[in-house]
């Protein structure tokens, strides 16, 4: 018992404090990310894990914290893209394990990379962009959640549906895929878990596999 705090350990490792500065250790209780850091990240990668000292936002990796130029919020690395989304002047962009922008910050809103695609929004409305930040599936949607590992990602227009990685709807977009606030507190994932999602419509709930057929 040698912390102030001690949050919820994901994937083996857990976010610490010791007085006013975050680190990151594994479960053994070894240091992984040495509490020197006003605002640290609670997902570990090998990526990275993104990291605030003093007025300066950066990726801590392989021992050294990666200065991101002019951002002001980063994001989790999610997954094995290598890449995170960050903001600059009120834009959002994506920068990689050294804290370079790869792709620069053009977009109102972002979120992360998943079965090489990333959703992204111009003023409205949402599409998705490859790695190298080219336009895949055009901005159309109202909103757009990651790809699931079974490479179907939520969509919306009125209310939701799901679209493969080519941008082929599967499920039509008549239905609603939270559990009103139990969704804002982190309590339901929206999408796939695995090979079925939870979808709503006026007659109830029930459950969709990534054929689309309703079971």
């Amino acid at each position: 018992p040698s912390f102030d705090e001690i949050k919820a350990f994901r994937d083996g490792h857990a976010k610490v404090r010791k007085g006013e500065l975050w680190g990151m250790i594994n479960d053994k209780g070894e240091t992984v990310i040495p509490t020197d850091y006003e605002e640290i990240g609670n997902t570990y990668s090998s990526s990275g894990v993104y990291g605030k000292k003093g007025e300066d936002f950066g990726i801590i990796h392989n021992g050294n914290f990666n200065v991101i130029d002019g951002a002001d919020k980063v994001w989790n690395f999610h997954g094995d893209s290598g890449l995170t989304y960050a903001r600059k002047d009120k834009k959002t962009g994506f920068v990689n394990s050294k804290g370079e922008w790869v792709i620069a910050p053009d977009f109102d809103k972002a979120r992360a990379f998943s079965n090489g695609l990333a959703p992204v929004a111009k003023g409205k409305t949402w599409g998705y962009i490859n790695p190298k930040g080219e336009t895949v599936i055009d901005f159309q949607y109202r909103d757009a959640e990651v790809f699931s590992e079974t490479g179907l990602a939520p969509v919306k227009e009125k209310d939701w549906g799901f679209i493969d990685t080519s941008g082929n709807l599967i499920i039509p977009m008549d239905y609603d895929i939270t559990a009103g606030l139990a969704f804002l507190a982190g309590n339901n994932d929206k999408g796939f878990l695995g090979d079925f999602a939870r979808l709503k419509s006026k007659k109830g709930w029930g459950f969709f596999n990534t054929k689309g057929e309703l079971l």
